[in-house]
């Protein structure tokens, strides 16, 4: 008993960091599933859904549009990263302004919303 703790107390920070790089992960896999279903609302309802409506819109029409097919995900799922967080979707987007796009990403390990910088994820 003795020795398993040893052991578990000497990998105890390698365990924490890959927890934390899971979570990451964990996060991207999020954003690029969000990303592909709104890219399946816009080609259904003709635009993004508007940021008032944000990712919502993956199961439930709130924007009354007849053309919408959902629940994209066949489930109602909170959009979460991997550290509970909601993930931020901006339509049109406010850190980039990309004409006709739109901003998804997680706030990151800190929580906070830094425009998809300092620990913020995104995936590509």
């Amino acid at each position: 008993m003795v020795i398993v703790f040893g052991v578990g107390f000497l990998l105890y920070p390698r365990i924490i960091d890959c927890r934390s790089l899971s979570l990451e992960e964990e996060a991207e896999i999020n954003i690029k599933i969000y990303k592909n279903v709104v890219e399946d609302i816009k080609k259904d309802i003709g635009h993004y859904p508007e940021s008032r409506y944000g990712l919502k819109m993956v199961y439930q029409n709130l924007s009354g549009d007849d053309n919408w097919r959902g629940l994209y995900l066949g489930r109602v799922v909170e959009p979460l990263d991997g550290w509970g967080n909601n993930l931020i979707y901006r339509y049109p987007a406010k850190c980039f302004h990309y004409e006709e796009s739109y901003e998804l990403y997680s706030t990151g390990e800190n929580g906070v919303d830094e425009c998809q910088s300092g620990d913020d994820v995104t995936f590509e």
